[in-house]
């Protein structure tokens, strides 16, 4: 893919923006991991991990998972003209009971009955949708696990070349919620009890002990 330059966008600027959308949450927390555990600085995660100086420093601030941020207000005509209005009307809405607030369809009649509104009652809805101030219902919360406590664990195939034959194998595949950290061992499909009796030398080796593990 080829950006072209642009009047109104730069191509660094268009890059950034694509770069964002594709960094993935498993991206953030190596990251982080990295910076924060491992002392890495800014520049020798950009080149390890193909970012940006910018979305590294994103990725710091901001542990995720990301939204799409809008740089530019975008005009609204018709509810510019009682925005103020429907503004008062909420910040007085905090101090009463919540039955008693005002939804959007009441906003609307309101405007409509008292300052002969004549925008449609979508455009209300959806200013009042993102102008009302967030509940805790919109929080996220990052999610903290302690050293060695949790792993999420998975089991397959896959099909290998081992001395020129193919051959498949059972995995066994771990990812320790801590440190992100991933380990995979393979195993003869046939070998009993080998997906239970032998990734325990394997974790132990990336520091996790006798933990939880989520399938």
């Amino acid at each position: 893919m080829t950006l072209q330059p642009s009047s109104t966008v730069p191509v660094f600027n268009a890059a950034a923006v694509l770069e964002e959308r594709l960094i993935k949450m498993v991206d953030i927390e190596r990251i982080r991991y990295a910076h924060f555990r491992e002392g890495s600085s800014i520049r020798e995660l950009a080149r390890a991990f193909h970012h940006s100086r910018t979305t590294i420093r994103r990725a710091l601030d901001d542990p995720g998972p990301w939204t799409y941020r809008r740089t530019r207000r975008r005009p609204a005509p018709v509810m510019d003209q009682v925005a103020h209005i429907v503004e008062a009307w909420l910040v007085a809405d905090e101090t009463v009971h919540h039955k008693q607030r005002h939804t959007a369809r009441r906003i609307w009649q309101r405007l409509v009955t008292e300052h002969g509104f004549a925008g449609g009652e979508p455009t209300v809805r959806a200013w009042v949708r993102d102008h009302r101030r967030a509940s805790l219902r919109g929080v996220t919360i990052p999610l903290a696990h302690d050293p060695g406590a949790e792993a999420q664990v998975d089991f397959g195939e896959a099909r290998v070349r081992i001395r020129g034959i193919e051959t498949v194998v059972a995995l066994f595949c771990a990812r320790l919620a801590h440190s992100t950290r991933d380990v995979v061992v393979a195993y003869p499909p046939r070998e009993p009890g080998g997906l239970v009796r032998r990734p325990r030398p394997g974790l132990r080796d990336l520091g996790w002990g006798a933990g939880r593990g989520l399938v």
